[in-house]
């Protein structure tokens, strides 16, 4: 029996542990901006996009379809800043290595 209490308060610490991580996670913010500055972009370590600024002239001086490519690729500059800070911190925190 006294096991079944040890692994319950390890089960209570760990879902402590992994709610503070969840709060850390949404409190961290990320930035890209593009080459050209014309886009940036702020993701949090949940990965969630929290804002997107196209500067209005880059609709006048880009091409629609490089345009569309300068937004992907500075979401996912932006989402990779987060994921290696995750890794990062789950590494040091839990001593779990996430794949990037």
């Amino acid at each position: 029996m006294p096991k079944i209490f040890d692994m319950m308060k390890q089960l209570a610490q760990m879902k402590q542990e992994a709610g503070k991580i969840q709060q850390e996670l949404t409190s961290h913010t990320y930035e890209a901006t593009s080459a050209d500055e014309k886009i940036k972009v702020t993701v949090n370590g949940k990965m969630d996009i929290i804002s997107l600024k196209i500067s209005p002239d880059a609709f006048a001086t880009i091409k629609p379809e490089k345009l569309e490519r300068e937004i992907k690729d500075t979401i996912n500059e932006a989402i990779q800043k987060a994921q290696k800070a995750t890794s990062e911190l789950l590494k040091g925190t839990l001593g779990i290595e996430l794949p990037i």
